[in-house]
């Protein structure tokens, strides 16, 4: 056990100051409180389950420079998402909560965080109110805005290898 911790340290310490810069950026996000940046992160976290990082984000600035990410109708988002996983249900669900959450220029969502003090509590509000979240997309929005760090995003690829190392 103690030669798994060993290692750990060792690979953390080799990237620590990276992801103490990440963690900085994402501080930043929820001091600003910026409604299109967290908007944004907001979509890229519905968009990633079962796809990869890369083709999401690209997606997201994709959808925002053709401005249909606050206007885009379906056949807009789908087109759009062409290498996301369930781009179907994905572009609906953008549609769904955007018209849920997004009102003028707010994302009314900001708000509702703001009210929540607890990562846990606001964790199952997104989980319950926001169609294609689960426990994972919204501990990952949570983090990436910078709002909470005390949620777990564990997934099948970090736990395979939290057991390989076991």
């Amino acid at each position: 056990m103690k030669s798994i911790q060993n290692k750990i340290l060792r690979d953390y310490k080799k990237v620590s100051k990276i992801i103490k810069q990440r963690i900085d950026e994402f501080k930043e996000i929820w001091v600003k409180k910026d409604d299109v940046t967290i908007f944004k992160e907001f979509i890229f976290c519905l968009l990633t389950p079962q796809s990869k990082a890369k083709f999401c984000w690209q997606a997201v600035l994709n959808l925002e420079k053709k401005g249909f990410l606050f206007k885009g109708n379906f056949n807009n988002i789908y087109g759009e998402l062409l290498k996301v996983r369930f781009r179907r249900n994905k572009s609906k669900y953008i549609i769904e909560n955007r018209e849920k959450f997004w009102e003028g220029s707010r994302f009314k969502l900001i708000e509702i965080l703001e009210e929540i003090d607890n990562p846990f509590e606001a964790r199952d509000y997104l989980v319950k109110n926001i169609k294609g979240y689960g426990l994972k997309e919204a501990s990952h929005f949570l983090r990436n805005i910078g709002y909470s760090f005390e949620l777990a995003i564990l997934d099948r690829h970090i736990l395979k290898n939290l057991y390989r190392e076991r």
